[in-house]
C-alpha cells in the first residue's frame, strides 16, 4: 500500500489545511495549471486556476502501464491552437497534490503521477488528454521512424530540428536545411530519392 509522506500526512489532521492539484505539462514552453478557484504559486511557479478534472486513473503493480486522463477548461480556444502549432504526444507531464492553508500557501505537496501526454482530443468547451507512464515506451514500435526523403520534425522544436533563428517557415527538405545552417539536425534521409529504382546489391556484384 502506498504511504503518504509525513509533511503532508501532517497536514491531513489540520483544520485550515484543503487539497487541490498541481499540474505541469512540459511543451515548447512549461505551462502549469490547478483546480484551485485561485492561482497557487508553488517553487517559484504560478499555477493558473481552471477547470480541472482528473478521472480514469489506473494504478498497477502488474505488467499493466499506469495510466490517467485529465479534463481542462477550453473556453478560451488556446488549447485548440495548441493542437494546431505542436505536437504534445511524448511530453511530460507530472501531477501533485498539494496541501493549501487557508492563506493560498502550499504547506505540503505529494506526486502520485508522473506520465507523458498521449492522445488529447479537444473541442470549444474543452480538452482532454491522456496520460501514460513512462512504461509506456516499452511498447514503442521498431523503428520509430520512417525512413522518408523529407524531415519528420517539427519546426523549430526544441528537442529535433533544434532550429533557434528568426526564419518563420521551412518546407522539411535537406536544401531548407541547409540554407537556414540546420543541417546537422536534419532528420530525413536525403539519398532515398538518388536511390529509387535502383537495384543495389550487398557484397560483390556479379559477373
Amino acid at each position: 500500500m502506498r504511504s503518504l509522506p509525513t509533511d503532508l500526512a501532517l497536514e491531513i489532521g489540520k483544520d485550515f489545511a484543503f487539497f487541490c492539484h498541481l499540474l505541469k505539462m512540459e511543451l515548447s514552453t512549461a505551462v502549469y495549471y490547478t483546480d484551485l478557484d485561485m492561482d497557487v504559486i508553488w517553487e517559484g511557479n504560478t499555477y493558473l486556476s481552471r477547470g480541472l478534472r482528473f478521472h480514469n486513473t489506473s494504478l498497477n503493480i502488474t505488467a499493466a502501464i499506469d495510466r490517467t486522463s485529465f479534463e481542462i477548461d477550453n473556453t478560451g480556444l488556446e488549447f485548440s491552437s495548441l493542437v494546431l502549432s505542436e505536437d504534445t504526444r511524448g511530453r511530460a507531464c507530472t501531477i501533485h497534490i498539494a496541501a493549501i492553508d487557508k492563506n493560498g500557501q502550499v504547506r505540503a505537496a505529494d506526486t502520485p503521477f508522473v506520465g507523458m501526454l498521449d492522445s488529447i482530443t479537444v473541442d470549444n468547451r474543452k480538452a482532454v488528454f491522456d496520460v501514460y507512464s513512462h512504461m509506456i515506451l516499452w511498447k514503442r514500435k521498431c523503428p520509430a521512424r520512417i525512413h522518408q526523403s523529407s524531415c519528420p520534425w517539427i519546426f523549430k522544436d526544441a528537442a529535433t530540428c533544434r532550429y533557434a533563428g528568426a526564419e518563420l517557415w521551412c518546407d522539411h527538405s535537406y536544401d531548407r536545411c541547409v540554407a537556414l545552417s540546420n543541417s546537422n539536425n536534419f532528420g530525413g534521409f536525403r539519398f532515398l530519392p538518388s536511390l529509387q529504382n535502383k537495384q543495389i546489391w550487398w557484397g560483390r556484384s556479379p559477373a
